[in-house]
């Protein structure tokens, strides 16, 4: 399997780390040029269901085409559920849309949501109670 990679700093937010303006730096060429031409990917949030926990390096698919590759990822215990970050293809995905995560092996079923994730940004059994 080819992994996915990040590619360059300017493709994920935050965008403010890098002032292509303030002088010559190895790399700015490269950097005006993935900024005119736009993002190819998006940083979205991951909450798993059932017992899936994201994982760092995992694949992330839909109908079986990868479409992206978790970034981070840990269970909360706070929120009840695993929940993590992910770098996907543009247009591959918006909030609400479930995927699959290869979870140590295993698909496992997760919804896309928003950035960040607290509680209340994502329903869980432990938001619901408090």
């Amino acid at each position: 399997m080819e992994r996915i990679g990040l590619g360059t700093t300017i493709v994920i937010p935050p965008k403010w780390t890098v002032k292509l303006d303030k002088g010559d730096f190895v790399g700015r060429d490269a950097l005006r040029r993935v900024k005119a031409e736009g993002p190819r990917r998006s940083l979205v949030g991951l909450a798993g269901a059932d017992r899936t926990i994201p994982r760092h390096g995992s694949r992330v698919s839909r109908d079986g085409a990868d479409i992206g590759e978790v970034t981070s990822g840990t269970y909360s215990f706070f929120l009840s559920r695993g929940v993590g970050m992910a770098s996907v293809a543009i247009g591959e995905g918006e909030p609400g849309d479930r995927v699959e995560v290869d979870s140590r092996g295993r698909a496992g079923s997760a919804e896309l949501v928003s950035l960040p994730i607290y509680r209340g940004s994502v329903k869980s059994p432990t938001a619901s109670k408090n």
